[in-house]
């Protein structure tokens, strides 16, 4: 899919955004965080990403759909989508870091 990025100022460090109609992923993040925070947060948001190609994330209305049921009871610690996004963030900056490393020697 096509990702969108936008830097805004809010409380929020990122937000993965439903589909738009063009098939655009958006990505919006905090302009106001440091570097360390800002990569955090796009691997984070990233993970996001792949769940929406997947087709396990969507929104429907507003509402968030996980693996096609209603996923509106769940908070966002508890939210099956962010657990997976939390537990699959080290994963995926050290396969980052090994690529850089890998392309750099």
């Amino acid at each position: 899919p096509n990702v969108g990025l936008t830097a805004t100022t809010g409380a929020t460090a990122g937000v993965c955004d439903a589909r738009e109609a063009d098939g655009t992923i958006a990505l919006t993040f905090d302009s106001k965080l440091n570097q360390d925070d800002m990569i955090l947060s796009f691997v984070h948001e990233m993970i996001h990403v792949k769940q929406m190609a997947r087709g396990h994330l969507r929104y429907v209305n507003g509402v968030p759909h996980w693996l096609g049921k209603s996923a509106a009871h769940y908070s966002y610690e508890n939210a099956p989508w962010e657990i997976l996004a939390y537990s699959g963030m080290e994963k995926l900056l050290i396969n980052i870091a090994h690529r850089i490393i890998d392309s750099t020697m």
